[in-house]
């Protein structure tokens, strides 16, 4: 064995999941070695917090319309944060690197691929049809406004957003089906590469993730532990890496919440992780 020493949990015990986490290496993580690999967990234990602004949160910002909270969990079982906004028509996010921050990269070009882990723990409150998109993934959403909505009514993304991740759609009466999606600097299209992949259970939490293999040149979803069957790669059988809808060599970070259409709810998110070699 080298130095490296790899991920050894358990799929039941409610974090990292072995079968995406098992390759990665934690010696430089364990020893904030940067040099091999960077990223972050954060479990939301030690984070700061303003409720009532759209301002730094911790390493985060949040971006809230009027009635929106971002408050701690406040169960002594898990930390987490919860993400509130009732009103329709409006928001609420938490972003990665302030919003400026885009150190996540995938590309399938030589010399440019990098091993990527991502996955996140979260419970939705409301899955009733028609009335909130809820995302969670990466995304190049910048600190360019006080108020960020990268996903609008009809389920198209912003102009200029690009996203790879989760998705619970407002749409064809989807409220309780997660779908694996990706977007690229565009409003009109958004490509969903495995649909209904996750039934959602209100309150209830999943672990959603996705790993990209550069030796293989696919990305891979995961759902509570279980590799999906359908992959994003480089050949002609999958839906493919490049092309205008996947976010291939876009700088990306951290995006979690939801806009909403009707009354909306909200989404608990218990903690997160990503990571990618140099």
């Amino acid at each position: 064995m080298d130095e490296n020493v790899r991920y050894s949990g358990t799929e039941s015990a409610g974090g990292l999941s072995y079968s995406l986490w098992h390759d990665c290496p934690l010696g430089p993580w364990s020893r904030n070695d940067r040099s091999q690999i960077y990223g972050f967990y954060d479990d939301f234990h030690m984070i700061s917090y303003d409720p009532t602004t759209t301002t730094a949160i911790g390493p985060y910002l949040g971006f809230l319309d009027a009635g929106s909270t971002i408050v701690p969990v406040g169960d002594a079982r898990y930390s987490g944060l919860i993400l509130t906004e009732a009103t329709a028509n409006e928001s609420v996010w938490l972003v990665g690197g302030r919003g400026v921050n885009l150190p996540f990269l995938i590309s399938d070009t030589a010399g440019s691929r990098k091993k990527l882990w991502f996955e996140a723990e979260f419970a939705l409150s409301s899955i009733a049809a028609e009335k909130t998109t809820f995302l969670c993934g990466l995304s190049n959403v910048a600190a360019t406004a006080s108020e960020v909505i990268p996903i609008l009514a009809d389920d198209t993304f912003a102009s200029g957003t690009s996203f790879l991740g989760f998705r619970r759609g407002i749409v064809a009466a989807e409220g309780d089906q997660l779908d694996f999606i990706g977007s690229r600097d565009a409003a009109v299209t958004v490509q969903e590469y495995i649909t209904d992949c996750h039934t959602l259970v209100a309150n209830t939490f999943v672990k959603a993730g996705f790993k990209f293999d550069p030796i293989k040149r696919r990305v891979e979803c995961y759902i509570n532990g279980v590799r999906q069957s359908t992959f994003i790669n480089s050949g002609t059988t999958e839906p493919a890496l490049s092309g205008g809808v996947f976010p291939i060599d876009d700088g990306m970070h951290v995006l979690f919440g939801h806009a909403t259409k009707a009354t909306g709810g909200t989404d608990t998110l218990k903690w997160w992780a990503c990571y990618q070699e140099r």
